[in-house]
């Protein structure tokens, strides 16, 4: 049920499919007061499930000297890897975290995209088709990719290394692209 879109259902009228008011945003935590998308906040927080994958992850690097902790996910989640990694790899600076996600949606603000590209320990990337509409969702200057992303269009893979150049929804690159849902 949390992955019935929750970004979708908040965007789109369902009577008319017509775009209506951007998700709000709430902090991620009171000790990353950063904005994210609340769906993804609510789902990542369910009682427990960070304590017990991150004791699992511990364990793990513990029996396992110098490991990488690699997650991944695919649209929900992808959103739900982004979480997990920014805050595994804030709380153990000594580990190294990959996070390599496929049809991501923009998972937070522009503090969240600053907070989570600063931390050392942390690489994400991010594999994305140019057609699809929704690993841009929500539009709008409140929300932002993390990352480096790699769009996929014509047969090539196109790499842009923190977003810098990556076409926009409104480009003609995407608009040519893009899938009407």
């Amino acid at each position: 049920d949390d992955q019935a879109k929750p970004v979708r259902k908040t965007i789109f009228n369902s009577a008319r499919n017509v775009v209506s008011s951007a998700p709000r945003q709430t902090h991620l935590s009171p000790n990353e007061p950063v904005a994210v998308i609340p769906a993804y906040r609510d789902a990542y927080f369910r009682p427990g499930v960070e304590d017990r994958v991150f004791a699992l992850l511990d364990d793990l690097a513990d029996r396992t000297p110098f490991c990488d902790v690699v997650m991944t996910g695919h649209s929900f989640g992808a959103a739900l890897a982004t979480l997990a990694a920014a805050r595994y790899a804030s709380s153990r600076p000594q580990i190294r975290v990959i996070c390599d996600i496929m049809g991501s949606p923009r998972v937070g603000g522009v503090e969240f995209r600053h907070w989570v590209n600063s931390l050392p320990n942390l690489r994400i990337a991010r594999l994305e088709n140019a057609g699809d509409a929704w690993v841009n969702s929500p539009e709008g200057p409140n929300w932002s990719h993390v990352g480096h992303s790699f769009v996929m269009h014509d047969g090539k893979v196109l790499p842009y290394r923190f977003d810098y150049g990556r076409p926009t929804s409104g480009s003609k690159f995407l608009k040519a692209m893009t899938i009407t849902v």
